[in-house]
């Protein structure tokens, strides 16, 4: 699950509560609002991803980047009795999108060149299935392009700014 958090100290409650209600096994948090510095894109309040995984689970941080306009965290998600998952969980602030775009394709090329079971989330802030908008067709050119395909719309504010993207066949 992907949860927008706005500051993960505040609301370390709610992000409990979620936790046990939906009885999470993985719970991926944005805008957490921490200042790690080697993945720092802003000057700002905002940003930020952790992970938060039962123990039951292996997750390990697989370094990549940096890039100057998203941050992102790839891991290898292993559940029991089931391959690896790679997980690249990314936030990209409202800006600069040809940036995002040049260096979010970077990232996916290599990514899908290493890993079958590849799953992209996050908040892209990009109005995905815009017809008008060149860089949202140009995302949607890439992941046809390399099997890939945009899951689930979740929208915010009537466009799709955040988005779940794997290969068809593990969906």
């Amino acid at each position: 699950m992907l949860h927008n958090c706005r500051s993960a100290m505040k609301n370390k409650l709610e992000i409990s509560d979620t936790i046990i209600h939906f009885n999470l096994d993985v719970l991926i948090l944005r805008e957490t609002w921490f200042n790690d510095t080697s993945h720092s894109i802003c000057d700002r309040v905002g940003g930020g991803i952790a992970i938060i995984f039962k123990d039951t689970l292996q997750c390990r941080e697989i370094p990549n980047g940096p890039f100057s306009s998203f941050q992102f965290l790839t891991f290898n998600l292993h559940m029991q009795h089931h391959p690896p998952f790679r997980v690249n969980a990314i936030y990209h602030p409202p800006g600069d999108n040809t940036t995002f775009i040049d260096e979010f394709l970077d990232l996916a090329s290599d990514q899908s060149i290493r890993s079958d079971k590849l799953i992209f989330l996050g908040d892209f802030n990009l109005h995905w299935g815009s017809t008008e908008d060149p860089l949202a067709i140009r995302l949607a050119t890439f992941l046809d392009e390399n099997d890939l395909a945009q899951c689930k719309p979740m929208h915010t504010k009537g466009s799709t700014l955040d988005l779940l993207i794997s290969r068809p066949s593990i969906i």
